[in-house]
């Protein structure tokens, strides 16, 4: 039987999404590559991932949770103020030709290193991409450097970031998430408490989905894909690029994941309390990874691996809607850290960086009922076949009928939904063109 395919939203119900079809009023072009416009099936699944996740207030919110945005000292809905602490703090060196790896991160919650953890360059790249889209790009803003830049001046180093850092076929090992910080390399990163340098510089290389690292990255890819574009086709390969990788250390681990591994996917120590083991988070971080991919790829294996990574999480629920956070490969037992990298087997010794952690882990249990929702608004939207094969051509009988005036409104609509194209002109003075 031929696949079924997903109809692509009418205007009417992208409007109520909130999600308006793009049209940059600023005077100063974003610096991107020429977008590849979204097919209208993934621009529906994508909007349909997204229904819930994409207002402005929450994501800011996000971004000041452990991230860019933890000592802003604003008013959140001040937007003007939020997007120029944002590019007034992101890592800009002086020489514009110095091509550290840290060019266009964060530090985090602890003001001490560039980091990908707690979604920190994911969490602002959503940010920035949802502020370019309401207000256009001509808000300036002059960084610690006394450089002057906009909006899009910082997401396109915030993605040129995203795209330098991540694990490659090039790399030693397995392909497609991230370094928990894009300073290792240089070891320019910050021990945390009770860690050597040299270990805390291993940490940082280590593949990370610890805190989210890797997935939020890949959520905000897929909130610029919707509100910009594909950058020349950047966003789907490194999407894609880390769904295959992660799916690759899932099935080293027998359908689980680590919250950090070595190149090969073997579960590494993070910290002296997060020993080597299997994590329920970070297994459905993995999923919400899988949910993009699918987004932007149409391909049903995503769903079917997603359901893999459940039916692992679904033997390993400590209570109904709970899980612990660390499980021993092999033997499938509960492990802890003692704080000195050593590990323990009573919940009672284990030791905690601070008091709100330690408690069971609820994230897996929200994480499914995403991919249930999502499954059922896919179901939902269904609207054609595809085109049968040769074998199954009907041969036509006399004129086509012309089509119903409905449709021919409809497809006229659908053309308006191409993403603005956004391009670089020499100097930065160029005109910005719409898309065709």
């Amino acid at each position: 039987m031929a696949r079924q395919r997903y109809a692509s939203l009418s205007l009417a119900t992208i409007l109520m999404l909130g999600v308006a079809p793009l049209a940059f009023s600023a005077d100063e072009p974003a610096p991107f590559s020429e977008p590849q416009p979204l097919d209208d099936d993934a621009r529906a699944r994508l909007l349909l991932r997204y229904e819930f996740s994409l207002d402005l207030d929450t994501r800011i919110k996000r971004a000041a949770n452990d991230a860019a945005l933890t000592y802003y000292k604003g008013d959140l809905k001040d937007y003007r103020r939020v997007a120029g602490y944002l590019v007034e703090t992101q890592y800009i060196p002086e020489d514009p030709e110095d091509d550290n790896p840290r060019r266009g991160a964060w530090k985090g919650d602890n003001l001490a290193w560039e980091t990908f953890d707690e979604g920190n360059i994911g969490r602002s790249i959503a940010v920035l991409s949802m502020m370019i889209d309401r207000y256009g790009n001509n808000w300036k803003f002059r960084n610690n450097n006394g450089d002057l830049r906009t909006m899009g001046d910082a997401l396109r180093d915030a993605l040129d970031c995203v795209y330098r850092n991540q694990y490659t076929e090039d790399d030693p090992g397995i392909p497609g998430p991230w370094p928990q910080s894009p300073g290792w390399s240089t070891g320019e990163v910050k021990a945390p408490g009770g860690t050597t340098h040299e270990h805390a510089v291993h940490m940082a290389s280590l593949r990370t989905y610890n805190d989210a690292a890797t997935s939020e990255i890949v959520d905000a890819l897929g909130v610029f894909r919707i509100m910009i574009g594909d950058d020349d086709g950047k966003i789907d390969e490194t999407i894609l690029r880390c769904a295959e990788g992660t799916w690759q250390i899932a099935v080293v681990n027998g359908y689980a994941m680590p919250e950090q591994c070595e190149p090969d996917g073997t579960p590494s120590w993070g910290r002296g309390h997060e020993p080597p083991s299997l994590s329920p988070r970070s297994t459905a971080y993995a999923v919400e990874i899988f949910m993009v991919a699918h987004c932007v790829s149409g391909d049903d294996k995503w769903l079917d691996r997603s359901q893999q990574l459940y039916t692992w999480l679904e033997r390993k629920e400590a209570k109904p809607g709970q899980w612990e956070h660390f499980i021993e490969p092999g033997s499938g037992r509960l492990i802890w850290g003692d704080g000195h990298y050593n590990i323990v087997r009573q919940r009672s010794r284990a030791v905690w960086p601070s008091s709100n952690f330690g408690s069971l882990e609820v994230h897996p249990a929200r994480i499914r009922t995403r991919l249930v929702n999502y499954e059922d608004r896919l179901d939902d939207f269904v609207s054609q076949e595809e085109p049968a094969g040769e074998d199954e051509q009907i041969e036509p009988t006399g004129e086509p009928e012309p089509p119903p005036v409905e449709e021919v409104e409809e497809e006229v609509v659908q053309k308006s939904l191409k993403p603005t194209s956004i391009v670089r002109t020499s100097g930065g003075s160029g005109t910005r063109r719409r898309g065709r």
